[in-house]
Formats: structure tokens, sequence, C-alpha cells
């Protein structure tokens, strides 16, 4: 019996005529029927949470000085006491907390915070770190802030570093609460390592709903999708395989991830949830990937970038080879190349 290699091919099929290459993924657009703001790239920066802002944190304890008792902690293998709060080490003041993990894990201290629906937030935070290491084939995420039960997490770290600002930007989508907080890894990507998290902030945007622009029936800070007549939809341009996990291809595991994701006017990718997943950590891969890795030239509505709420189909299939002394032969589905359907 001839002994049989195979190896994985990701195929990623997009909106017919967006883009050429090899990895286009489909996509099509959703209207929930209202606005999500825009947020300019100012809001990220440390120098936007001056102490007015801060006065409407909706974290308590969010600079830990007074311990972590709102605070949960919670371990992917369920170990104990992987956070604590230490003196001695705060960014401004005396305390701060630490999470550490010795092995490959995904830990998280965490508080649940009520939020108005479909509205926009921002979660930031200083974070140090000390040889973290992002343990799991194809993560890419260490020390982060996160929110929990989704993929939203904002920029990683990993090494070591001094006390670094980060920030999340969310849409609270449908929810009228959730669970945030510091991370150290995340879905498919465990970490180990040792990072501290100070001053932890969470805030609405402060901006008023939009209104629409004379005679455009729109405002320029909606999310648009295909049903908008005269938008341009986004064009890719960059856009990463993501990988086969080793659990996936020991099972192989092939199929469709399809996700709904939002396409802002830089270009970036945010706001995914997972329509139909995979599971076997390819869903994790699929969406850190896009999050970390694709760009887009954005949507046009009247010349001008628009968010655009859009779906995306990864498709997985996993290709087959014989041993060099038998014929080769692969197996490989083909993208279909159709866009889902916009609604639900």
């Amino acid at each position: 019996m001839p002994r049989r290699y195979f190896c994985c091919l990701v195929i990623v099929s997009l909106f017919p005529g967006l883009a050429s290459g090899f990895a286009l993924p489909v996509i099509s657009g959703v209207d929930w029927g209202s606005a999500t703001r825009r947020v300019e790239p100012a809001m990220r920066l440390p120098e936007n949470l001056t102490p007015e802002p801060q006065l409407s944190n909706l974290l308590a304890d969010g600079s830990f000085e007074n311990g972590a008792r709102n605070w949960s902690p919670r371990s992917w293998r369920g170990i104990r006491d992987v956070s604590a709060v230490v003196t001695g080490v705060g960014r401004c003041g005396d305390a701060a907390v630490v999470l550490r993990s010795a092995v490959a894990d995904d830990v998280m201290l965490s508080q649940k915070v009520v939020v108005n629906p479909r509205s926009r937030y921002l979660l930031s935070g200083w974070v140090k770190t000390d040889k973290v290491v992002i343990e799991e084939k194809g993560g890419i995420i260490g020390a982060n802030l996160s929110v929990w039960g989704g993929y939203e997490a904002s920029r990683s770290l990993a090494g070591t570093n001094d006390w670094t600002f980060v920030a999340l930007v969310f849409d609270s989508g449908d929810r009228t609460e959730i669970e945030v907080g510091a991370r150290l890894g995340h879905h498919g990507s465990t970490a180990s390592g040792t990072a501290w998290f100070d001053d932890l902030v969470l805030v609405e945007i402060p901006e008023s709903r939009p209104t629409a622009g004379a005679g455009t029936g729109i405002s320029r800070d909606m999310v648009l999708d295909a049903s908008r007549n005269g938008v341009i939809v986004p064009e890719a341009i960059q856009q990463p395989r993501p990988p086969y996990t080793p659990e996936a291809r020991e099972a192989r595991i092939e199929g469709i991830v399809l996700l709904e994701v939002i396409i802002r006017s830089s270009g970036r990718v945010d706001g995914i949830k997972v329509i139909q997943g995979l599971g076997y950590g390819l869903d994790e891969s699929a969406v850190n990937t896009i999050t970390a890795g694709w760009r887009f030239k954005p949507a046009l509505y009247l010349g001008k970038p628009v968010d655009y709420r859009a779906r995306i189909e990864v498709t997985f299939r996993l290709k087959y080879f014989l041993s060099r002394n038998c014929r080769s032969r692969f197996h490989a589905g083909e993208a279909s190349g159709k866009s889902s359907k916009a609604g639900f």
C-alpha cells in the first residue's frame, strides 16, 4: 500500500469582480438598519484618555488600587491562581494585575459590564510583558485586551516590553452585556509568560447618532452594504491564507467558515462574527488571519470611503499526495464564487 502524504490547501473565494488572485473571499452585505459610528485614529491614542473620559469608566477597579474583587479569572487549562494583584509595579499608582502562565494557556481576568446595543466602545489600558511566547502554531495573539466570547482583541504584545498603551474599538451589536478584560493568549493562540495590566478603561464613544446628508438619505457614518445603490464594493489588496491547524489536518476536516465582518473605511477588518464554523481551530485561524493581515481598498459611496458590512467565506480544503513511486493525485474543492445572501 503506497504511503500517502498530504498538505493543506486553503481556498478563499470573493464576490466576483472584486479582485484577482488565489485568495479571494465571498462577501455580501448585511444591513441591520442602524448606524455604526466612525472612530478617528486619535481615539486609540493614550492622549485621548483625559480625566474627563476616565470619569466615565464603566469598569470598576480598572486601576486595581482597591484589589480585583469585581474581576473574575479563567484559564483554558483550568489552572488556578493565574492572576494576582501585585503592588509596587503599577504604571502610575502602586498596584497592577499580573497574569502568569508557565505553560501554553489562554488566561483572562474579566469583568461583566452592561452596555447599550448597537453602540461603539473603546477598551484601553497599559500592558507590560516579560518573556511572553505565543506557543500555539499559527497563533498570533499574546498579551492583549479582549472581549470574551468573540474575537475582538487589541494589539498583541509578545516578548518583553515596558508599559505599552493598547486599545480596542468594538461595536456592541445586539449585546446588552459584555465581558471584557486583560488576557494572555486567545482562541487558537495559547501563550505563556508574564503580563502586567494597569489603568484599564472602558467608555462608550461619545458620538451622537448620525443624521442623513442633504439629498442622500444616508449618513456618511453609516455602515453600508450591497443593497445601497451607488456603493462601490471593497476590493481586496492583501489576503494572507489562514493556516490549517494540526488537529484539523489530522482529523481531515474540510469545509467553509462563514464570517460576518465590517470592512472599515480604513481598509482594516473588525467586528467579526462566526456565522458558520468548522471547529478544530479553523474558525480562529480564519478570524485571526483576517483581523491581523487582510486589507481592503474600502467601499465608496458618493466618492467617499465608507464602512461596509459583508460576509466572507473561507473554504478549507486538504490536498493529498501519493508517494513518489506512484502517480500523484490531489483532492481540492473549488471556490464557489457565489456570495451569501444579505440578511438573516
